[in-house]
């Protein structure tokens, strides 16, 4: 802190407060001196973020306290981040924290963590190996997301985010929508068996879980049961107007490695990227490593090198290693699409079959912005 802020908190401070960084405005603070204190400390043009920390004591009105602190918050700019000490006692400052967009944790220590994640990412120097995507986004990305919007939608079902991921130049399988068992089998019949069908949907994302999901389907007769079979689950699971026909796309049946991407824009911190290990199992496995939004060919290699499902990628029980630099560009290339559409709210591709011969989008969701 600099000597003029020490001076402008010594003037109303009590005494005993810890005139130095951190400023420990001691345990009897209301939520005006809070803000004052706030106020001054924002103002120092030598920090460029914040956090501040409650521990609540009898006579603290912790709601009270992050009512001051978010309106600080809207003046200043600054980064700031919270920690809301305190367990249940203090949930109704965290909700109205939340509701500002401020990240608030239980401990500082971790909020000093993502400080110093966030310090690093931004003190990277710039390297040669990016990946650009062009300032104007493909046509056709455009118009899947204007027939979106004009129906009212803000989820794009499989087959047009394949579409919208294809157009940046993303390997996507070939899918095509049906809306009847007979169009059904057609498709089935142009693709090549064995096909794999799945729901199309406008409100479900999650297909294996309503039973949405047939593989490795060998004939007619097949993909006519399956259509049946999906739609009579998901009538059961969730209700027929959850319906909405299926999307057909060739079975592959290289065996590969199975990953996630995702990105996602976060309230406090904007676009963020997601890598790790896919499928299923996604939510039970946990592999999975963030970073923000967009990445370098040298971020995404840092990014992949974060999770576990890395040394499959390198060669394990005595496979081949796979091209870990196509990847990377495969990654930074995805991570920077959203910055070409802002009119995506988050999208993912899961799984992204890795293989021998190359990278693969086997399913895709993409969900977009309301009222942009």
């Amino acid at each position: 802190l600099g000597a003029e802020t020490l001076a402008r908190l010594d003037a109303f401070l009590p005494g005993p407060w810890s005139h130095s960084n951190p400023a420990d405005i001691l345990g009897d603070a209301d939520a005006a001196r809070y803000a004052r204190a706030l106020e001054i400390v924002a103002e120092d043009a030598g920090n460029d973020a914040l956090l501040v920390i409650l521990t609540p004591q009898a006579m603290t009105d912790n709601a009270a306290v992050a009512e001051a602190v978010v309106e600080v918050a809207e003046k200043s700019g600054k980064p700031l981040l919270a920690s809301w000490m305190g367990g249940d006692g203090v949930e109704a400052g965290r909700r109205i924290l939340a509701r500002a967009g401020i990240p608030c944790f239980n401990y500082p220590d971790t909020a000093a963590r993502v400080f110093a994640r966030v310090t690093a990412h931004l003190s990277q120097p710039p390297v040669s190996g990016t990946c650009a995507v062009d300032e104007r986004a493909p046509d056709l990305a455009l118009r899947v997301i204007a027939r979106a919007e004009a129906g009212g939608r803000v989820l794009l079902n499989e087959a047009e985010s394949k579409q919208l991921l294809g157009a940046f130049g993303i390997p996507v399988v070939r899918t095509l929508s049906a809306d009847s068992e007979d169009q059904a089998v057609d498709h089935a019949r142009a693709l090549g068996f064995p096909v794999v069908l799945k729901l199309c949907s406008r409100t479900l994302t999650h297909k294996t879980d309503a039973g949405g999901v047939r593989l490795a389907l060998t004939g007619e007769d097949a993909v006519r049961d399956a259509w049946c079979e999906i739609r009579d689950a998901v009538t059961v699971r969730a209700g027929a107007e959850h319906f909405g026909g299926v999307t057909v796309q060739r079975m592959i049946a290289d065996k590969g490695v199975e990953l996630i991407l995702g990105a996602s824009r976060d309230a406090q911190f904007g676009p963020v990227a997601l890598f790790g290990a896919g499928g299923v199992m996604v939510h039970v496995l946990q592999d999975t490593a963030l970073d923000l939004a967009p990445l370098d060919v040298d971020q995404a290699l840092r990014l992949i090198a974060r999770t576990r499902v890395q040394r499959a990628l390198l060669g394990a029980r005595g496979s081949a290693p796979l091209d870990m630099d196509a990847l990377a560009r495969l990654v930074a290339l995805f991570s920077r699409i959203p910055l070409a559409l802002p009119q995506i709210a988050e999208m993912e591709i899961n799984p992204l079959l890795a293989a021998q011969d190359g990278f693969t989008a086997l399913d895709a969701r993409i969900v977009l912005r309301r009222n942009l």
